[in-house]
């Protein structure tokens, strides 16, 4: 299997272990969304939208607890992000 540029542009950002686990926890938090949906808190939503949200709201609090320091730096951050995503500019 060969790898393309864009699949290699991020890879030098997963030495950093907030970014990493930012990426690793939010497919582990989707997954745990399908198991939340299912059992736990069903919901008449589609079911990747419903595992969508939760690993979000999971990755959050996972984030927050165990970078709490860092919380000054990531949500400023984070609202630049979001703007910039919604302005289209990334």
């Amino acid at each position: 299997m060969t790898t393309t540029e864009d699949e290699t542009n991020w890879l030098p950002f997963l030495w950093v272990p907030i970014l990493r686990e930012i990426v690793f926890g939010h497919v582990l938090f989707h997954e745990v969304g399908h198991h939340i949906h299912r059992t736990i808190r069903p919901e008449h939503a589609e079911k990747e939208d419903v595992a969508d949200r939760w690993a979000g709201k999971l990755n959050v609090n996972f984030i927050r607890k165990k970078y709490w320091y860092a919380m000054p730096i990531i949500v400023p951050a984070m609202k630049v992000y979001n703007f910039m995503r919604r302005r289209e500019w990334i």
